[in-house]
């Protein structure tokens, strides 16, 4: 597993200059993957007055990226700091980055429950990390209390966990949302979703609208008092939620390469989205989502009109085969009456 601390200091790990900067990151880790890591840090964080309400304002986001070894799924956390170097409030960004062997549901979940696995501060000066192993499962007891979280805000917990880890692995126009209380416990509320994932290296969870740069989300977990938390799939703030999950498929159609295509993978893939399966003639192609294709309206409200139907060569030949003999009887039958008539 491998990590990167980000936040505001008098100088950094590769330059000297003050202000936010890299402070801290593993052994190894390539010079792509710690740029976009610093990028996706520059998150909004509420200002607070005391370092120990921190955690109740941190920002959780599980965002994949496809690295030049292969896919990664990080996990990043950015609290609210009193006061940087200058006096001035700042932010701290925790990211963390697995992959391989750790890209499974139940790593991913006992990360996420693991409660000094994120840091919340930094002293010393900027330094290299040595490489951490991510637990390969969280204990029991603490997997039971993350299930408990959940089924304190509603009766079926494991069919919404289940619904939630779904939803929050394809891509939509726009994310769904779930509403929480204020005081609800985030991160393991995630950690539960997460556990039933069947496609855990795909996630994309946030707990706040505020997506910078190019990340996409496709589940965002919202407290009370949150703005943006127009039309959610539930909303679990005032009362324990009693309706059970929607009925339905919850994974798209997976699509297949075209016979002879060539595949195609780029070396760093900040979107969030799943890479295109393939590439045809050297033209890239964008992902596709079915079930949002199916479900476009037309901005008057209206359904789409259907597409005209396309007709195959042969089926055009025969019009025209069928259209000259007609013409050609007319013509017969024509003549016929002519030569009656004389």
């Amino acid at each position: 597993m491998l990590e990167l601390i980000h936040t505001s200091a008098p100088k950094g790990l590769f330059d000297d200059r003050s202000g936010y900067t890299t402070v801290a990151c593993s052994e190894g880790m390539a010079a792509d993957l710690i740029a976009a890591l610093a990028n996706a840090s520059a998150t909004t964080v509420a200002r607070i007055e005391k370092s120990s309400d921190a955690a109740a304002h941190a920002v959780l986001r599980l965002w994949p990226v496809t690295t030049a070894t292969g896919p990664a799924m990080v996990l990043s956390r950015i609290v609210p700091v009193v006061a940087d170097h200058t006096g001035r409030p700042a932010r701290l960004a925790h990211h963390l980055v697995l992959m391989g062997t750790e890209l499974t549901a139940a790593s991913i979940a006992a990360v996420l429950l693991d409660d000094g696995v994120f840091c919340q501060n930094f002293q010393g000066q900027p330094r290299r990390l040595p490489l951490r192993h991510a637990p390969t499962a969280a204990p029991a007891a603490i997997l039971d209390s993350a299930h408990a979280a959940l089924q304190a805000l509603t009766d079926h917990a494991e069919g919404w966990a289940a619904h939630l880890a779904a939803i929050g692995s394809r891509t939509h126009n726009e994310p769904a949302r779930l509403l929480i209380p204020s005081k609800a416990p985030v991160q393991a509320i995630i950690a539960a979703i997460v556990e039933k994932s069947l496609r855990p290296s795909a996630l994309r969870i946030a707990t706040t609208e505020d997506s910078h740069g190019s990340i996409a989300t496709s589940l965002v977990l919202l407290q009370q008092g949150v703005p943006g938390t127009s039309r959610p799939i539930a909303d679990w703030t005032n009362a324990r939620g009693t309706a059970s999950p929607p009925i339905g498929p919850t994974e798209p159609p997976r699509r297949t390469p075209a016979a002879g295509a060539r595949r195609q993978e780029p070396v760093l893939d900040l979107s969030g989205l799943a890479p295109p399966v393939a590439v045809i003639h050297e033209q890239p192609t964008a992902p596709i989502s079915v079930a949002s294709t199916m479900n476009r309206k037309d901005p008057s409200g209206s359904a789409p009109n259907p597409a005209p139907p396309e007709h195959s060569p042969s089926t055009v030949y025969l019009y025209a085969a069928i259209a000259t003999a007609v013409v050609l009887l007319i013509a017969i039958a024509t003549t016929v009456v002519l030569l009656l008539l004389r």
